[in-house]
């Protein structure tokens, strides 16, 4: 198990002839969680969750994220109000947060090449800010 752990980390490290881009962005609008995802009609989903990808596609481009060869994504849920979810319920979100990403041309694709790690920390409460979807996005390009 360590050698293939081992061989996950060195995937993770840039050819030579390809940089590093780091960029973050924060996609606002109103959260849903796995639970509610599962109890809702599945049109009011697709609805939903299409309105979300091109929220996300739209922030992205204007953050001027290049288009990537693969990626990490990270992300944190920003309640303003309410219970705080738990630390996965936001998921969906984040799914269709990285299917906005390919949407507008960001990665080829969201399977395993070009998403290598996916991260959603507990949502945090800060009145201050919108609710939304904080992502930093970590990723390799080549020239």
């Amino acid at each position: 198990m360590a050698d293939t752990w081992n061989a996950d980390l060195e995937a993770l490290e840039p050819p030579d002839n390809a940089y590093r881009v780091q960029a973050t962005m924060f996609v606002e609008g109103k959260l849903w969680t796995l639970n509610s995802e599962r109890s809702e009609h599945h049109m009011a989903h697709r609805r939903r969750t299409k309105g979300w990808r091109e929220v996300a596609g739209f922030t992205a481009l204007a953050a001027k994220i290049p288009r990537l060869d693969w990626c990490t994504v990270h992300a944190v849920p920003y309640q303003p109000r309410g219970v705080l979810a738990d630390a996965g319920s936001h998921f969906p979100v984040l799914k269709a947060t990285i299917d906005g990403m390919v949407d507008a041309g960001l990665l080829e694709d969201d399977s395993p090449e070009y998403v290598r790690a996916v991260t959603m920390m507990a949502p945090r409460r800060d009145k201050e800010e919108p609710e939304g979807l904080l992502v930093v996005i970590n990723g390799m390009r080549r020239p």
